[in-house]
């Protein structure tokens, strides 16, 4: 059985996957405001995008290799998802 006060090995990807996913899904549209239309919010993926560079920083050090290249790669990609999201506006 496991302890719960020890995190499960792949619950911080699954963490952090899941932050990514929510910043995409606000960058695309693809949750619906009240009369199902597709609604952007760029401002709640950029403080997801923020929580997740927290995170980062907090954690330095203590990821492993995995998680580490894991949490780069979806920077990265919802990094360029919002400059892209910018350039559109401009």
């Amino acid at each position: 059985m496991n302890d719960p006060k020890q995190p499960t090995e792949g619950q911080f990807a699954v963490f952090i996957a899941s932050l990514a996913m929510s910043a995409k899904m606000q960058l695309e549209g693809a949750v619906e405001d009240n009369d199902g239309d597709p609604q952007i919010n760029r401002a709640m993926a950029r403080q997801t995008i923020e929580i997740l560079e927290m995170l980062g920083k907090k954690t330095s050090g203590n990821l492993d290799e995995r998680e580490e290249q894991l949490l780069g790669d979806l920077l990265y990609e919802l990094r360029l998802a919002y400059a892209a999201g910018s350039a559109k506006e401009e």
